[in-house]
C-alpha cells in the first residue's frame, strides 16, 4: 500500500468531535477500493512484512552510499522511515 494514505485517531470521546471539525474539511475520504485495501493489509498474513522492509532498508542503503560518495550531498538516516532527507548542493 505504499503511497496510500489511510489513517485513525485513537482519542477521547469528548476530543473526537472537536477534532473533525478541522480534520473533514482538511482531508476527503479515500475511495472505497482504498478502504478496502487498507483493511486487507492490517487483517491478512503479515508474513511478507520483514521481506519488503528488508528490501525497501536495501534500496535505501544503496541511495544513501551512492550519494555519501559525492562532495555535493549531505545525508541522514532516519530510524523510522523509509525516506531519508538530503540536501544536496547546487552550482549557480
Amino acid at each position: 500500500m505504499s503511497g496510500w494514505r489511510i489513517g485513525y485517531i485513537v482519542a477521547s470521546k469528548k476530543l473526537i468531535p472537536k477534532i473533525f471539525k478541522i480534520h473533514d474539511t482538511l482531508v476527503t475520504c479515500p475511495a472505497a477500493v482504498s478502504q478496502y485495501a487498507a483493511l486487507a493489509a492490517i487483517t491478512s498474513s503479515q508474513d511478507a512484512v520483514q521481506e519488503y522492509k528488508q528490501a525497501f532498508e536495501k534500496r535505501r542503503q544503496l541511495v544513501f552510499d551512492a550519494l555519501a560518495k559525492t562532495n555535493k550531498a549531505s545525508v541522514a538516516i532516519p530510524e523510522g522511515l523509509k525516506r531519508f532527507v538530503e540536501y544536496i548542493e547546487r552550482d549557480v
